[in-house]
């Protein structure tokens, strides 16, 4: 016996669900890496234009900085003669300079601290002779003979409260003598300190009476000292003396 079934079960048969075609596992690899590739050209492209043929090729940063020289320090200005002499001194220690004297200054003060003067109306040296003084320059004299006393015996040492702190100070007495060219003969008595600088600009400094050591108390008080004078300050003062002592001008020659 033959089974008919409804035209209408038939159809709904036919339009029914179809259950989609499954992709392999080697198609679905190559549709993830070309989107993998794409979104990294993407990523690196963005604000970046497009190279054309002839663009320049970009530096490294350091060489787009030039090379600059470095800059030569200014010389301070030369300053300018004003003494033509050929000298030899002689120090304690039994060496000698010899050169050219250019130029010559006087310290203002006593001790060389504060300004130096080169001035015409400075550049005396005070002697004395018969009980009176003169001033000669360094071009009138021939000879000057320094010979130190003696530092354990003769140092003179004193404070001075006009300082904040005090300052102390150790002077050593010479036997000093000056020899002019015209034959005179003097004792120096110029306290002031010397000058000579050389035809290469080198200098030396020095004194031709009395040897000053100075030192400043460094534990004083606002206004003056709470513990009277500092004894210690002496006997450093006077270990500095003994040693310029060995190395001071002892003699200069003129010609």
């Amino acid at each position: 016996m033959r089974i008919a079934f409804p035209i209408s079960f038939l159809l709904l048969t036919a339009c029914g669900p179809k259950t989609p075609p499954v992709a392999s596992a080697e198609t679905e690899t190559e549709t993830e890496t070309e989107t993998e590739t794409e979104t990294e050209t993407e990523t690196e492209t963005i604000g970046i234009p497009a190279p054309t043929e002839n663009a320049p090729v970009p530096l490294a940063e350091d060489a787009l900085i030039p090379d600059e020289e470095a800059p030569t320090p200014e010389l301070a200005p030369r300053k300018p003669d004003n003494a033509d002499l050929n000298v030899t001194l002689t120090f304690a220690d039994g060496t000698t300079k010899k050169g050219h004297v250019r130029r010559i200054e006087v310290s203002k003060d006593w001790y060389g601290e504060n300004e130096w003067s080169d001035a015409a109306g400075r550049l005396g040296i005070t002697l004395e002779a018969a009980g009176s003084e003169t001033e000669l320059t360094w071009a009138d004299l021939s000879s000057v003979s320094i010979t130190p006393k003696s530092v354990s015996k003769d140092a003179n040492c004193t404070y001075d409260s006009d300082y904040t702190p005090w300052m102390y100070t150790c002077e050593l007495g010479t036997t000093s003598s000056a020899r002019a060219k015209d034959g005179r003969r003097f004792t120096v008595v110029d306290r002031h300190k010397w000058r000579f600088v050389f035809e290469d600009d080198s200098e030396l400094e020095f004194w031709i009476y009395k040897l000053p050591a100075r030192q400043q108390d460094e534990g004083g008080v606002e206004f003056g000292m709470d513990h009277g004078e500092n004894y210690a300050i002496y006997g450093n003062l006077q270990q500095q003396l003994r040693s310029d002592v060995r190395t001071m001008v002892k003699s200069i020659r003129i010609q």
